[in-house]
């Protein structure tokens, strides 16, 4: 006997697709957090190892030589993709279209985020 609840085909196919722009979104928070120090593990298939790297990362980012105004952009950034992932599993296995919505949103602020963290950074190389 199956424990878990069928998901229906279109949200299995949904969810791939905020999979796919979860992980693309992650290469741009690596980068970004790789000009301050900080890496994490891109080619994991483990999503709890990812996501401890990321709650780790969220840890290290105070520590880092980083002006403040960077570092609260990259803390942002941090949650709202670890969030992001939080409403794609809600969304996988409970569905409605608000939380689809919601973490398409929300990934859309971490590549704004990431936007703006790129340029406070640019700002901080430019001065050494």
């Amino acid at each position: 006997m199956n424990d878990f609840p069928q998901i229906p085909p279109e949200r299995e196919e949904r969810t791939n697709h905020l999979l796919a722009h979860a992980a693309h979104t992650l290469t741009h928070v690596a980068k970004v957090l790789a000009r301050i120090g900080i890496r994490v593990p891109l080619d994991t298939t483990d999503a709890d190892t990812l996501i401890d790297a990321m709650t780790l990362a969220l840890d290290l980012i105070d520590g880092r030589p980083t002006p403040d105004d960077a570092k609260s952009a990259i803390f942002a950034l941090m949650l709202r993709w670890l969030t992001a992932m939080d409403l794609i599993a809600a969304y996988r296995t409970m569905g409605y279209d608000w939380r689809e919505a919601a973490a398409f949103d929300t990934l859309q602020q971490v590549e704004m985020l990431v936007m703006i963290a790129t340029s406070l950074l640019d700002g901080r190389d430019s001065l050494n």
